[in-house]
C-alpha cells in the first residue's frame, strides 16, 4: 500500500440503493451501534450474494456524520491486497447513508461459530488473522477492533478480517496514540491509563484475547484472561503464545511480527507466514491438538477465575 487512493463513490439520488445494482434484500446479518449489515443477492442469479454495510449519516447519538468520517475505513478496504482482509467491491452514498458492498462470507463471523469451531478451524483462523494483521501493520494501519465478531469465515474455512470502522492509518514516525475505540474485553490495560500507547501492540492484545475467546469458548468480559490461562491445563507452547500476547505491560508484550516469527519454528506453518497467502497446508499450531478443550474435553474449572518507540519482545516467550 505504498500509495493510498480513495475509491470512486457512486452517488444515488433517486431509487433504491439495491435496485440500482440489480440486487434484492435477503436478510439482516448484523446490527451495530452505527451500522447495519445486510445480505443481498443478484436478482437474476440468486447464487451471487453480497454483504452490504449501511452507515447512517446520523449516528446512534443523533450526531451528523459525513463521507469524510469513513475516509480511513474506505481507503483501507480499497487498497488492501491480502487474502485474509475484507476488500470492498464498490461504495455508494445516498441521501441518508453510506453503503459499502463486499463479498459475503457464507459462514458468518467467528462470534456466531465460537461454540462449534473444530480445532483445525481455530488454528487456521488464528494464524490467518495474525498474517492479516502483520500486513496491515506493515502498511502503517491498525485495525482497532480485532475480535471474533469482526473475523469472518468463508466457504473454504478461511478467515477474513473485516469491519475497519475503528481503523487508523498512521503517518511515518507516529507510533503512539491517545484515543482508542475497540471493544471491552479486547482492550489492553494501557488503554485506561490516560497516557499515549502503541496501537500496534493494542491490536496484538486484541488478537490474544480473540484466541483466548476461541480456545475457552467464552467472551472475555470481566475476566482476568491471564489468570484463566495460568489456572488451566494446556500445552506449554499455547500457554506461551497467550501469555505473550496478553501481557499487561505493553513493553513486554509480543508484537504480531514477533508472534509469527515464533510460530514459524513450526515447518508446517511456515508457508502461510512467508507468503501471506491462503492456507495451503494442513498442519496445526504446535501442540494444539493436545489441548483438552480442542479434543472435546475441558480446560479445567474457570468459573471462579473468571512509550514512544516500537518494541520487539520476542524473547519473552522463551
Amino acid at each position: 500500500m505504498a500509495t493510498l487512493t480513495f475509491p470512486d463513490v457512486t452517488v444515488i439520488r433517486d431509487g433504491d440503493f439495491l435496485d440500482n445494482f440489480n440486487l434484492k434484500f435477503v436478510r439482516v446479518l448484523a446490527k451495530k451501534k452505527n451500522s447495519l449489515v445486510l445480505e443481498a443477492s443478484m436478482k437474476n442469479d440468486d447464487s451471487i450474494r453480497k454483504a452490504i454495510k449501511k452507515i447512517p449519516y446520523l449516528d446512534h447519538k443523533g450526531r451528523h456524520r459525513g463521507l469524510e468520517d469513513s475516509t480511513e475505513e474506505l481507503t483501507i478496504m480499497h487498497n488492501v491486497q491480502h487474502p485474509h482482509l475484507m476488500k470492498m467491491d464498490w461504495v455508494v452514498t445516498c441521501d441518508s447513508f453510506l453503503a459499502i458492498y463486499m463479498p459475503l462470507c457464507s459462514q458468518g463471523s467467528l462470534d456466531g461459530l465460537r461454540q462449534s469451531l473444530q480445532r483445525d478451524q481455530v488454528e487456521r483462523v488464528f494464524v490467518q488473522t495474525a498474517c492479516a494483521l502483520r500486513y496491515l501493520h506493515d502498511q502503517r494501519c491498525v485495525h482497532g477492533d480485532v475480535k471474533p465478531d469482526n473475523i469472518f469465515l468463508d466457504a473454504s474455512d478461511n478467515a477474513i478480517l473485516g469491519d475497519f470502522g475503528c481503523s487508523r492509518i498512521l503517518p511515518d514516525g507516529k507510533n503512539t496514540v491517545s484515543r482508542w475505540k475497540g471493544t471491552l474485553g479486547y482492550l489492553g490495560p494501557e488503554c485506561f491509563l490516560g497516557c499515549k500507547f502503541d496501537p500496534f501492540l493494542m491490536d496484538a492484545y486484541a488478537l490474544g484475547a480473540t484466541l483466548w475467546s476461541l480456545v475457552f469458548r467464552l467472551r472475555p468480559e470481566d475476566l482476568d484472561l491471564l489468570d484463566v490461562v495460568r489456572n488451566s491445563s494446556m500445552p506449554e507452547m499455547y500457554r506461551k503464545v497467550l501469555k505473550g500476547l496478553l501481557r499487561r505491560d505493553p513493553q513486554m508484550r509480543l508484537s504480531v511480527p514477533d508472534l509469527l516469527e515464533f510460530l514459524s519454528t513450526s515447518e508446517k506453518l511456515r508457508g502461510i507466514m512467508e507468503g501471506d497467502r491462503p492456507l495451503m497446508c494442513t498442519g496445526h499450531l504446535p501442540m494444539l491438538n493436545d489441548h483438552p478443550l480442542m479434543s472435546g474435553g475441558h480446560c479445567g474449572d474457570v468459573s471462579g477465575v473468571d512509550n514512544e518507540s516500537r518494541v520487539k519482545p520476542g524473547a519473552n516467550i522463551r
